[in-house]
């Protein structure tokens, strides 16, 4: 004989399931060519995604930083940047053409010191993928700055893609789940070969911030943004400005290593 605890227990987990699998009879009951051709439009996003600037490695640049802070602007000055891919990246911030702050990350490691007060500001954090929300408030890593001044579009770990239609019908969104939690929104052209923006979300599900291309532009062969523009809903705003760049440049590890300021130089 079921106890009433077990029946409870048991109502409990239909209750759970059913839906689920009501949802999947539903899928299982599409004609096939319809799945399948959702399912090569998805794969077809996801390849023009990856494919794009793939033979670049490596790149220097240099433009403007600005950021906002609920709309009050806190910073606008010129800076120059050295990358490697996947995660490799030092930045300097410029004043009258001098550095004044410098950040930088080897997969390892994140660095920060700001030059006015080296001593007293360097900091040496081991990570293998720093996120800058201490510094600019926004959770981007250096992974993902990295990727998007290469022309490239960061992807979030996933087992599940489906695209959908935005309202207007002038956009295509490839959303990316994991365990049923979006982790990210792609919005792409109607032809699913152009990224326009993305979002990224939390554990919880919270948009933690989107990021924008505005424009694009040519150089060597490469197509890069012309602006990259990274918002969160609190009001942060940072703004990057890509002026000059160069591809496939040659580096080293030491490039991505901030040494102590009382550290002799190599």
């Amino acid at each position: 004989m079921i106890s009433v605890p077990f029946r409870g227990f048991i109502a409990a987990v239909l209750a759970v399931f059913l839906p689920l699998l009501s949802a999947c009879s539903v899928l299982n009951r599409l004609p096939p060519t319809d799945r399948i051709s959702a399912q090569r439009d998805v794969d077809s996003a996801l390849l023009n995604i990856s494919h794009t600037n793939s033979t670049l490695s490596s790149f220097k640049g240099i433009g403007r930083i600005r950021l906002w802070d609920s709309d009050k602007p806190t910073l606008s000055e010129r800076v120059a940047w050295i990358g490697s891919l996947p995660n490799k990246l030092a930045m300097a911030v410029l004043v009258s053409g001098r550095p004044v702050v410098k950040i930088a990350a080897d997969g390892r490691h994140f660095y920060a010191v700001d030059l006015q007060d080296p001593g007293g500001s360097y900091r040496k954090i081991r990570t293998s993928e720093p996120r800058l929300d201490r510094l600019i408030r926004i959770p981007v890593t250096v992974g993902d700055i990295a990727t998007l001044l290469a022309g490239r579009t960061p992807i979030r770990d996933y087992n599940r893609a489906f695209l959908q239609k935005t309202a207007s019908g002038e956009e295509v969104i490839l959303v990316l789940e994991k365990w049923w939690s979006v982790k990210q929104k792609i919005y792409l052209s109607e032809d699913l070969q152009t990224v326009l923006r993305f979002e990224i979300f939390g554990s919880d599900g919270t948009l933690l911030y989107q990021v924008e291309s505005i424009d694009t532009q040519e150089f060597q062969g490469y197509w890069v943004p012309a602006r990259l523009r990274f918002s969160t809903d609190s009001g942060t705003v940072l703004q990057l400005d890509i002026e000059r760049f160069v591809a496939n440049v040659p580096v080293t590890p030491a490039m991505f290593v901030l040494q102590p300021p009382d550290s002799p130089k190599p």
